[in-house]
C-alpha cells in the first residue's frame, strides 16, 4: 500500500468528488480514478459508492480513512523530526482548542514558541468535545487543550491535567441573586439563561446537575457554543450562565461574579490530551512545555500534581 496512493484516497474523502480531488492534486482525473481504483484492487473492497453528484465512502472506505490520516500525521511528525535533526527550524502544530482557552493560555503560550521558533506556524481548531476528541483520534490533530479527561469511547488518549477550577453559575454584580448568600437551585429557575449546546461537556453536566436536585434543567434563552457570547449577555441584563471561574479571569470581566449555588457547582478539570500512541513532533513537544509553564504560573494550576489519565 503506497503513501502517495492512501494521500489521493484522502483527497477523494475529504473533496466528496474524483474531480475535485484530482484538482486538489494538480493530476488528471483519470490518474487518480486509476490510483484509486489500484488501491480498491489491492485491498479486495469497494472503498467508495458512486454517486449523482459525487461520492461517499463504503464502511470500508471510512474504516481505510482513520488509519490513513493517522499514517498521514505519523509522516508528518516524523518528517519535522528529520528536518528538527538536520537543524532546521520550521514545523507546525495542530491545535484543538476547548472554548475557554483561546483567550489567554493557549496565546501566551504560542507567543512563548514564537520568541524563539518564529518559524514554526500554529493551527488552532475551537470546537465542542464532541468533535475535538475524534479529531485527534484521526490524526487530524496533533493535541487537543480542554477538558479531561476526555469522555468514555477514547481510551486511546492520554491526558494531563494542567488546571484544576471551580465551575459556577455566573451573573452580574447588580443582578438579584447576588444579594443572596446562598442561593437555591429553584432560585434559578426564575431568570433568563444563556447556555453551550448539549455538544459539550459543561452541559450536559449543567442539566445533570439540574436531575440529581429533582428540577427539570431551564431551557435557555440563547443557547451558544463560543464562550464569548455566553459571557456578553449576562452584563447586559438578568441573564445566568454556567462557567469556569477561571474564564471570568481570563477575559477581565470585572462586571460578573460567581453566585455561590451549592447545588450547580462543578469542579472542572482541563489540560492537554494527545494520543497514547502517537508521535510528536519538536513542535508540538515545544508548545506542551510552555503551555504546561504557562499554566503552572495561574492562581488554579494543577501542573505540580503530576495529573495523568
Amino acid at each position: 500500500m503506497e503513501l502517495q496512493s492512501l494521500k489521493y484516497f484522502l483527497a477523494v474523502v475529504d473533496a466528496g468528488s474524483f474531480s475535485a480531488a484530482a484538482r486538489s492534486q494538480n493530476i488528471t482525473q483519470p490518474a487518480l480514478t486509476k490510483r484509486v481504483r489500484l488501491l480498491e484492487e489491492e485491498l479486495g473492497v469497494r472503498l467508495f459508492d458512486r454517486l449523482p453528484r459525487g461520492v461517499s465512502t463504503t464502511s470500508y472506505g471510512e474504516a481505510l480513512a482513520g488509519h490513513a490520516r493517522l499514517i498521514r500525521s505519523e509522516v508528518e511528525n516524523a518528517s519535522a523530526d528529520i528536518d528538527s535533526l538536520r537543524g532546521a527550524r520550521a514545523g507546525h502544530v495542530r491545535i484543538g482548542a476547548g472554548p475557554s482557552w483561546g483567550s489567554d493560555l493557549l496565546p501566551r503560550a504560542i507567543e512563548r514558541v514564537h520568541r524563539d521558533r518564529p518559524e514554526i506556524q500554529f493551527f488552532v481548531r475551537q470546537l465542542p468535545e464532541d468533535r475535538l476528541f475524534p479529531a485527534l483520534c484521526d490524526g487530524e490533530l496533533d493535541i487537543v487543550v480542554g477538558v479531561v479527561p476526555p469522555p468514555a469511547g477514547f481510551e486511546n488518549l492520554e491526558s494531563t491535567t494542567l488546571i484544576s477550577d471551580q465551575t459556577n453559575v455566573v451573573a452580574h454584580t447588580d443582578h438579584p441573586l447576588t444579594r443572596k448568600s446562598r442561593v437555591r437551585l429553584a432560585d434559578l429557575l426564575e431568570y433568563p439563561w444563556v447556555l453551550p449546546s448539549h455538544l459539550t461537556m459543561i452541559r450536559n453536566v449543567f442539566d445533570q446537575l439540574f436531575h440529581i436536585g429533582g428540577l427539570n434543567p431551564p431551557k435557555p434563552v440563547l443557547e451558544s457554543d463560543p464562550l464569548v457570547i455566553r459571557l456578553a449577555l449576562p452584563r447586559y441584563g438578568n441573564f445566568l450562565t454556567f462557567t469556569a471561574s477561571q474564564n471570568l479571569v481570563e477575559f477581565g470581566i470585572g462586571s460578573l461574579v460567581s453566585l455561590n449555588v451549592p447545588e450547580c457547582s462543578w469542579q472542572r478539570n482541563a489540560g492537554i490530551s494527545v494520543r497514547s500512541s502517537g508521535h510528536l513532533s519538536p513542535a508540538a513537544r515545544r508548545l506542551i512545555t510552555e503551555l504546561e509553564q504557562v499554566c503552572s504560573e495561574t492562581p488554579h494550576s494543577a501542573v505540580n500534581t503530576g495529573s495523568r489519565t
